[in-house]
């Protein structure tokens, strides 16, 4: 596995619209035309997943591919086929932050085996965020980080013992409010652009690309549940 997923629905179909509008395929207006309607009955997504091919390309070279591969579905002309440019890609870093401690441990090992498939770990970082204080945590840290992740040890929110008590099951006493506390100050860890953050108890099945966590202007995807 390895590589970019594309959306051709969405911004594929807004690429172009702009190549159309700039003039400089004018004879293929009608062919241009088609293809705008045919980006709404191809495959919404398209995906790059060879490994080492895609992975070890730049995200240019990868959406590159994909928008070839996009455009020879449709079978266009071989001179529109060559000529007409890709979408420019969504230049944005993106760090993976995960705050965990020892008794997470279960969970952690396969969680990080997903980190490690679908999470391009070799330009994103990934940093693994465990209690100062705690040799439990020291230990799991250093028997379970892979070599690629990074690990940050974060010390005691100030007054944390004046906190009022809120026992939730499978944490220690203070400590999901100590997480839910930590979850602030994520960004302390990384200068990057964006942080993502995932618990030590889920895994990735997916993989993850600029394409995926941005939409088609470069924001980042938000979505959210009212109950």
């Amino acid at each position: 596995l390895g590589g970019s997923c594309w959306r051709g629905d969405g911004f594929g179909r807004r690429h172009v619209e702009g190549i159309v509008g700039s003039g400089l395929w004018s004879e293929y207006n009608e062919t241009l035309a088609e293809l705008l309607q045919h980006m709404h009955t191809t495959p919404r997504w398209l995906a790059c997943l060879s490994r080492p091919g895609c992975s070890a390309a730049s995200r240019k070279d990868r959406l590159e591919r994909l928008w070839r591969s996009f455009l020879g579905l449709l079978g266009l002309p071989s001179q529109l086929l060559a000529g007409l440019p890709a979408p420019p890609p969504i230049i944005a870093t993106v760090a993976l932050v995960v705050r965990t401690f020892a008794g997470a441990a279960s969970t952690l090992l396969p969680f990080l085996r997903s980190v490690e498939l679908f999470w391009p770990h070799w330009r994103w970082p990934v940093i693994l965020v465990f209690d100062a204080e705690s040799e439990a945590d020291r230990f799991v840290a250093t028997a379970l980080a892979p070599s690629w992740a990074k690990v940050a040890f974060e010390p005691p929110p100030p007054r944390l013992r004046e906190w009022v008590e809120l026992r939730r099951k499978g944490s220690r006493i203070y400590g999901w409010q100590r997480a839910s506390w930590s979850h602030f100050n994520l960004d302390d860890y990384s200068s990057a652009d964006f942080i993502a953050q995932m618990d030590a108890d889920t895994i990735f099945h997916t993989w993850v690309d600029e394409e995926l966590l941005f939409d088609d202007f470069g924001r980042p995807r938000v979505t959210g549940i009212t109950h």
